[in-house]
C-alpha cells in the first residue's frame, strides 16, 4: 500500500520554508530550528513530545492538539523527523543557490530570506494547508527559545540530539 505524508515531498517542504521564512521575515534563524519548525508546520501531533516550561505554553499547545484529528497522529515522530533531514537539508540548499535565503548568513548556520527575491503570490496559496494556530505559537513563543542548551528547543523538542553541543 501507497502512503503519503507531506513531510517526504520536497515542494510542500519548499513552500512550508517559504511560508516560515515570509512570516519570520528578517529574522535569522539557525538552521536545525528552520527543520523543527517546518516539521511541526507538517507534523502537528509531535508536539506532543515538546516539553514545556511556562502555563501559556502548555496551554496553546493542548489547544492544539485537541483540534487535530487523532487519524493524522504519526507513530514515530523521531523517526520522520531524521528521514526528512535529507528533503529539507536539499530545500534550504535550493533556496540558497537561487539566493531567496542569504548565502553568507546560511554559510554561517542562520537562515535569512531576501525579501526581494521571492514572490508574494507563492507565499499566499500555502497558508490553506499550515494550522494557524501553529505557526501562531512557533511566532510567538517557539522563535524565542534558544537552540542549544539544557533547556534549549532541542533538548525540549526531544527529536535532536543536544548534550554535545558547543554553547
Amino acid at each position: 500500500m501507497l502512503t503519503y505524508h507531506p513531510i517526504f515531498d520536497s515542494n510542500h517542504c519548499l513552500f512550508r520554508i517559504f511560508f516560515l521564512l515570509q512570516r519570520l521575515e528578517g529574522v535569522p534563524l539557525e538552521i536545525d530550528k528552520v527543520r523543527l519548525f517546518d516539521f511541526y508546520l507538517c507534523a502537528p501531533h509531535s508536539l506532543k513530545i515538546l516539553r514545556t516550561n511556562s502555563n501559556e505554553l502548555r496551554s496553546k499547545k493542548k489547544n492544539i492538539l485537541n483540534s487535530l484529528s487523532r487519524y493524522d497522529e504519526i507513530d514515530n515522530p523521531k523517526t520522520l523527523f531524521f528521514d526528512a533531514e535529507s528533503i529539507q537539508f536539499t530545500v534550504l540548499n535550493y533556496l540558497a543557490a537561487k539566493n531567496i535565503v542569504s548565502v553568507d548568513q546560511y554559510k554561517k548556520g542562520y537562515v535569512v530570506i531576501n525579501s526581494d527575491n521571492y514572490s508574494e503570490t507563492i507565499v499566499s496559496n500555502e497558508k490553506k494547508s499550515i494550522l494557524p494556530k501553529v505557526i501562531a505559537l512557533i511566532e510567538d513563543e517557539l522563535q524565542n527559545i534558544p537552540l542549544l542548551g539544557n533547556d534549549g528547543l532541542k533538548h525540549r523538542s526531544n527529536l535532536m540530539e543536544y548534550r554535545y553541543d558547543l554553547l
